[in-house]
């Protein structure tokens, strides 16, 4: 009996055991955990404001758009879906449904009123945002920048519903600005008020820019997110988040958990990764292992079409530059441009532009050669015109604004020009205000500039020369050119449409009123261990998608 007895207690003290271990908690595995090194600290993570490619970084972690970039492509985003209906005035307007079951870090829901009230803010004149003109293509846009921005085709019918309206077919309105950083949604109750400026507050018609306001997105009891990720903690030096319980596609998310480290310098940022405590650099110089990539700015020269510099020269001019020792003078990271579309651009049928359509200004040595001697031959016919000619000519004369960057482009140009063409010109340099003023009055014969484009796209370096633009600073006008843009715009055919771009650019640039100089480049390095980096425009990285491969 006392051994039966005692079999049952060790029987019951088993299945005690057992029934102790099917209580516990899952031990849940850690999940992969990213470290990105930037050297830059954020100035800001408001999708309005964010400008430099460690914030949008950031913000495409934090914010979901309607779209979204992955490594397979374009899919939906916060929306489920969208129709397209094309209208009898030749606008277009796109209808997104939100999905159903789409939350705030904080619990809330999003509705289709943060994305009006987004992009609302994206264009009041009050916010002064740098990303604004992404939303150009949309109907009453003017209006809205000139401080109407309810006139701005955008609406909510119901809290599941955003409405688009454009005042042109946009080819690139899904691919580029529905995904962007600068167009995420954003809540009423998230964001400081800009209160619109009374009207005796008002100097000359110009709005007075508003008093300054606490950055929201600075701090982790305010920066709250609708993305793959919420902020976990927000200290000096650092930023990590952490995968979000209420994301809808939580399931699909690589990294568990991301730290944005902010180094402060190159040398910082690489020891880490050399210590195995940082998987990404982004713009870590020019060390060893790192890969280049294109970076949206174009250095060029604006020919003011009111000036005395004929076609001839302005084509001799273009014609007698060695772009690689203009690319040498400006840095390391710079080479030099074999056209006003930077590398990294694609085209609307998703191949690189460059690639496709090849150099306008070719930039190897027996091109230069080649160029060169048509250069002189150009001026020469300039110089066959006489004393009248030189004398209408006289001293060229190019602003800059006063940056050593630019002060070494400025001089290396000089001594080119005098040397290949024997043409005098003055180089000077002006404060960034003076430059803006003289830019905009045509106030100039040649301005050094950098040019850029929010969008990435072809299309929107090229938009800035049609005769109405007002960006077109050197007054260019081409009824020729004006016709490409515009056939661009209206075409059915991507491949077309392409085509037209490409024309575009070379009867601009072959005119010599715009003349490419040297792009900007990086380098970023990317562990090799890990796979799935998304490039979501120039300059903008994704790490939702990063796996580790497998080891062998």
């Amino acid at each position: 009996m006392k051994q039966v007895k005692r079999l049952a207690a060790l029987l019951l003290s088993a299945v005690m055991l057992l029934c102790a271990g099917c209580g516990r908690e899952p031990v849940e595995e850690k999940g992969l955990e990213i470290r990105a090194a930037f050297v830059e600290e954020p100035a800001t993570l408001d999708p309005a404001y964010a400008t430099t490619g460690e914030e949008r970084t950031i913000v495409v972690h934090l914010f979901e758009n309607l779209m979204k970039v992955t490594a397979a492509g374009l899919v939906n985003g916060q929306a489920s879906g969208y129709e397209v209906t094309a209208n009898d005035d030749g606008t277009e307007t796109y209808t997104f449904t939100l999905r159903k079951d789409l939350l705030w870090s904080d619990g809330r829901e999003v509705t289709a009123d943060d994305f009006v009230h987004a992009w609302q803010r994206l264009v009041a004149p009050q916010v002064a945002s740098p990303n604004r003109e992404i939303l150009k293509m949309v109907a009453g846009y003017e209006e809205a920048i000139a401080g109407d921005v309810t006139a701005l085709a955008v609406a909510a019918p119901d809290s599941h519903t955003f409405t688009v309206t454009l005042a042109e077919h946009c080819a690139y309105f899904l691919s580029v600005v529905c995904t962007d950083s600068a167009t995420m949604p954003l809540r009423r109750d998230m964001v400081p008020v800009w209160q619109t400026v009374e009207e005796e507050e008002t100097v000359e018609e110009e709005t007075v820019p508003p008093e300054p306001v606490p950055d929201w997105t600075m701090k982790k009891a305010t920066l709250i997110t609708n993305g793959a990720y919420a902020v976990r903690n927000f200290n000096a030096g650092h930023l990590t988040v952490v995968e979000r319980e209420g994301y809808y596609d939580r399931l699909r998310i690589g990294p568990k958990e991301i730290d944005f480290f902010f180094a402060g310098s190159e040398e910082r940022a690489f020891s880490s990764y050399e210590k195995e405590e940082s998987d990404f650099i982004l713009k870590c110089g020019d060390l060893e292992g790192s890969v280049v990539a294109h970076h949206p700015e174009v250095m060029v020269l604006a020919v003011n079409q009111m000036s005395s510099l004929s076609e001839s020269v302005r084509q001799a001019m273009s014609l007698a530059l060695d772009r690689n020792a203009v690319a040498a003078a400006a840095g390391y990271q710079f080479v030099g441009a074999e056209g006003l579309i930077p590398e990294g651009v694609t085209t609307l049928s998703g191949n690189l532009f460059r690639q496709v359509n090849g150099p306008v200004t070719p930039c190897d040595a027996e091109s230069v050669e080649k160029n060169r001697a048509q250069a002189r031959e150009l001026i020469a016919s300039f110089y066959r015109g006489g004393a009248y000619a030189m004398e209408h000519l006289g001293v060229v004369t190019l602003i800059y604004e006063g940056n050593a960057t630019a002060g070494r482009i400025a001089q290396v140009l000089k001594q080119q020009w005098q040397e290949v063409l024997g043409l005098t010109v003055e180089v000077v340099a002006v404060q960034s205000g003076e430059m803006q003023k003289a830019l905009e009055r045509g106030a100039f014969s040649l301005a050094l500039m950098s040019v850029s484009d929010v969008t990435n796209t072809a299309r929107g370096y090229l938009e800035n020369y049609i005769s109405t633009s007002f960006d077109n600073y050197g007054q260019h006008y081409s009824n020729a050119y004006d016709i490409l843009l515009r056939a661009a715009a209206a075409s059915d055919s991507v491949e077309a449409r392409d085509a037209y771009l490409a024309d575009a650019e070379s009867l601009l640039v072959e005119s010599g009123y715009v003349i490419p100089l040297c792009n900007d480049t990086y380098r970023y390095l990317f562990r090799p261990t890990l796979t799935g980096l998304v490039q979501y425009d120039m300059g903008v990285y994704q790490f939702s998608s990063v796996t580790e491969l497998p080891q062998e």
